[in-house]
């Protein structure tokens, strides 16, 4: 090899270093991206399992003052069955007194007395009657607020159930479209998955690229030319394209590589109808693993190309968005 081949290898080289390096920053910051979507994805989750709890509390809440209404409802029975007996015998003393006018002054007298000391209880009775109404009235239009509150947030926590199970059989629907698609491939060469509410398309390398090749072969762009025909219409779910790699070679080249054959992947989706405003490309090298990377067989595992369909969360981040309930005292 005479002087001037090597210097053409060497100038070859350090453009494709150039190259990768560029593709290296675009994958962190789309990896970044991809982290953040994840980290909204489990907010929504521990808010849904927050409201369920506040649901829970106010249940338990509003069982209890209940049954504090029940007990204050039989305490006002008993004090309206006493204050009738306490005015009965009112009655039978006012009676008693006018058949005694006649009688000696000191009996009238004690009967007088008899006789106030059973109207100042029984003002007493009718004041506690009185302050027991208004205390039951008070739970009353307590209690139906908390219902009225609870109505709200089962409302609402109903309403969000109903849109993860819209969801969730979008993506049951999107799972059988796919597979229906790509149902000339075998096992080993790509599997579909449903999996915490996305769907997942996993292609081998050996359908899709040869070893330490970014280049898409022909069975893999029929592959992908078929799954396209079923993506491009799916305007509201969104892609994310992510390549994997074995531990083989250097931690730079690993991620070259993954990075290279995502960008590939959703190029060729692009060129046949997906929209390139819902993909992203990202790369993995070899840190999201499926197998121990300590044998041939579980290497070929780990060299995967990955298509992840998001569902769309909007409309369940408008939820989780919307006004708190004022808080009562």
């Amino acid at each position: 090899m005479n002087i001037k081949t090597i210097w053409i290898l060497l100038v070859a080289v350090f453009i494709t270093s150039c190259v990768s390096s560029n593709r290296y920053e675009e994958a962190l910051a789309e990896k970044k991206q991809l982290e953040e979507e994840v980290l909204r994805l489990e907010k929504i989750e521990n808010q849904y399992a927050d409201l369920k709890s506040e649901t829970k509390n106010l249940k338990s809440d509003c069982e209890r003052v209940r049954e504090e209404l029940e007990v204050s409802q039989r305490k006002y029975e008993n004090m309206n069955a006493a204050r009738k007996d306490l005015q009965e015998v009112y009655d039978k003393i006012v009676q008693q007194n006018k058949d005694l006018l006649q009688t000696s002054s000191s009996e009238k007298k004690e009967l007088l007395e008899e006789l106030s000391r059973k109207r100042e209880e029984m003002d007493r009775r009718e004041k506690d009657l009185n302050q027991m109404e208004n205390e039951l009235a008070k739970k009353e239009d307590r209690m139906e607020e908390m219902e009225s509150k609870l109505a709200k947030k089962e409302d609402r926590i109903n309403e969000l159930d109903l849109q993860l199970q819209s969801m969730n059989a979008s993506m049951r629907s999107t799972l059988g479209k796919i597979e229906n698609a790509l149902i000339d491939f075998k096992k080993d060469e790509l599997t579909v998955r449903q999996e915490n509410g996305r769907v997942y398309v996993s292609l081998s390398q050996e359908l899709l690229f040869e070893k330490g090749s970014s280049t898409i072969g022909a069975r893999g762009k029929e592959a992908l030319k078929q799954l396209a025909q079923s993506l491009k219409d799916m305007n509201d779910l969104s892609f994310t394209v992510e390549g994997h790699t074995d531990s083989d070679g250097s931690v730079e080249r690993n991620w070259e590589l993954s990075t290279e054959r995502a960008t590939e992947v959703v190029l060729f989706l692009q060129e046949n109808g997906v929209n390139p405003e819902r993909m992203i490309a990202s790369g993995k090298a070899f840190y999201q693993p499926v197998a121990p990377n300590t044998d041939e067989k579980n290497k070929r595992l780990n060299r995967r190309t990955e298509i992840i369909i998001n569902p769309n969360l909007e409309q369940v981040f408008d939820l989780l968005r919307s006004p708190k309930e004022p808080q009562t005292e």
